[in-house]
């Protein structure tokens, strides 16, 4: 099958590194039936934004405010390392990763991707404060992708448990620990078409 490798654009503040990768099946092999409507591929972008939304999105820095619409910041999960959170560009075109960490640098983090992109690469992003334990990996995939294969992994259940904010969205969000005993590559299935989608783990 063939691959194809997408970038995204991606907002770093103070000691944070971020870095997005995306590979996926090729669009012409993905099938047309998928939609690529940003609420169709992050449903939770649909929901009413509640005060745990606005908070975090009162959190964000000005670099990643300049890039992501406050009012589209939805809160995927929290644990103890970071609140994981959605959300869209101003133009609406773009679906965002957010990651706001724990640690004593209170590091946030912000990478977006075109929704064309997104529906077949997926969007990763890498944040870390000065101390090595705080690093926390998070990909975030489209709704249509089972990732029930990723979750039966036993070292990513001992990893720490999710607390989720809402019962839409945690499926899509795939956290990385380190040992934590995820294929290198995956090949995911993409619901309602023939075709797998390529979840590929962050290098370590």
């Amino acid at each position: 099958m063939k691959i194809s490798k997408t970038s995204a654009v991606f907002l770093s503040v103070g000691s944070v590194a971020v870095i997005t990768l995306g590979i996926g099946v090729s669009p012409a092999l993905a099938g047309e039936q998928r939609s690529i409507s940003g609420t169709d591929l992050v449903p939770v972008l649909a929901a009413t934004q509640v005060q745990a939304d606005s908070a975090a999105a009162d959190k964000m820095s000005k670099p990643i405010i300049s890039r992501v619409d406050k009012a589209s910041v939805r809160v995927i999960a929290v644990d103890d390392k970071a609140t994981y959170s959605t959300g869209q560009d101003h133009s609406g075109r773009e679906v965002c990763l957010i990651v706001q960490t724990n640690s004593t640098e209170h590091s946030s983090t912000a990478a977006c991707i075109a929704v064309e992109k997104f529906v077949h690469s997926g969007l990763t992003a890498m944040a870390s404060g000065s101390d090595p334990s705080s690093k926390v990996v998070a990909h975030l995939l489209p709704a249509d992708v089972d990732t029930s294969a990723l979750a039966s992994v036993p070292a990513a259940r001992e990893a720490g448990a999710l607390n989720q904010v809402r019962s839409d969205g945690p499926g899509q969000l795939v956290l990385q620990r380190p040992n934590d005993g995820l294929p290198a590559v995956s090949e995911l299935p993409i619901e309602g078409t023939a075709d797998t989608f390529t979840f590929v783990k962050f290098p370590e």
